[in-house]
C-alpha cells in the first residue's frame, strides 16, 4: 500500500446519480455493484453519459455504513426508481491517491486529516472515494477526496508556495508580473530621460515599486494561511 502526495485543490460543484443505502462491512461490495449498474442504466435512459469514475461516499452508522454510490454526470438528470439525483461540492478540498487494497484506504484518510492539521485546516464535509481502476487488480488506485476549510483556530503561520490554493498561485504570479512590467517600464523611462531630470525620477518609481511590493509580500510572509 502506498498513498500519494496530498494537495490542495479546488473545483466547481459536480453533478452525480447515486443510489443510498444502509449497508453491513460484509454486504458493501454487492451494493456497490449494484448500484453502480443501476445508475449507468439510468443515465443511459436519460441520454445523460458519466463524466468520471466510479465513486462512493461513506457515513459510518451503526453496524455500517449510509452509502452514496453512482458516477459524475454530464448533466442533471430525474429521480427514477431507487437512482437520485446529487451534486458533489466544490471548493477547497484535499486529495490524494492511494495505491493498494480498499481495506488498508483508510491510512490515507489518515494523511490527509494530518495534512490539515499541519496546514491549519479542518474538513468541511464527508470524504468520498473515486475507483480508477476495476477491483481485483494487484494494486488498485482510489482517490480519496475530502471538503475541507481553513481552521480559524489554528495558530498562524507563514504561507508556503504549496499551502495555496491554484487562484492564490495565479494571483501571486500575476503580482509578480506587474512589479516586472513596473520595473521595466521604470528603466526604459530613466534611460530615455535627459540627466538632468533622472534623479526625480528616480524617487518618483521607487516609491510606485515599493508600495506594489511591500503589501503582496506581507501577505504573502505574515498573513493568515487560507
Amino acid at each position: 500500500m502506498t498513498t500519494g502526495p496530498v494537495a490542495l485543490v479546488e473545483s466547481a460543484p459536480t453533478a452525480a446519480a447515486v443510489v443510498r443505502g444502509h449497508v453491513t462491512p460484509a454486504e458493501l461490495p454487492g451494493f456497490l455493484s449494484a448500484a453502480y449498474t443501476d445508475v449507468l442504466q439510468v443515465l443511459a435512459e436519460q441520454h445523460r453519459a458519466p463524466a468520471g469514475p466510479p465513486f462512493a461516499r461513506y457515513r459510518e452508522s451503526g453496524d455500517g455504513f449510509e452509502v452514496e454510490a453512482g458516477f459524475p454526470s454530464d448533466g442533471p438528470l430525474e429521480p427514477s426508481g431507487r437512482v437520485v439525483p446529487l451534486v458533489l461540492p466544490g471548493g477547497p478540498a484535499v486529495t490524494a491517491l492511494h495505491h493498494g487494497s480498499y481495506e488498508s484506504v483508510g491510512e490515507t484518510y489518515d494523511a490527509l486529516t494530518r495534512w490539515l492539521t499541519a496546514h491549519g485546516h479542518r474538513p468541511a464535509g464527508d470524504a468520498w472515494e473515486s475507483y480508477l481502476d476495476e477491483p481485483g487488480g494487484p494494486q488498485p488506485r482510489t482517490a480519496v477526496r475530502l471538503p475541507c476549510t481553513r481552521d480559524p483556530g489554528a495558530p498562524v503561520g507563514r504561507r508556503r508556495w504549496r499551502d495555496l490554493s491554484p487562484a492564490q498561485q495565479t494571483a501571486v504570479l500575476v503580482l509578480a508580473s506587474v512589479q516586472l512590467s513596473l520595473a521595466a517600464t521604470a528603466w526604459a523611462d530613466l534611460a530615455t530621460r535627459p540627466p538632468e531630470r533622472v534623479n526625480g525620477r528616480k524617487s518618483v518609481w521607487a516609491a510606485v515599486i515599493a508600495v506594489n511590493f511591500v503589501g503582496p509580500v506581507a501577505w504573502f510572509r505574515w498573513g493568515r494561511r487560507s
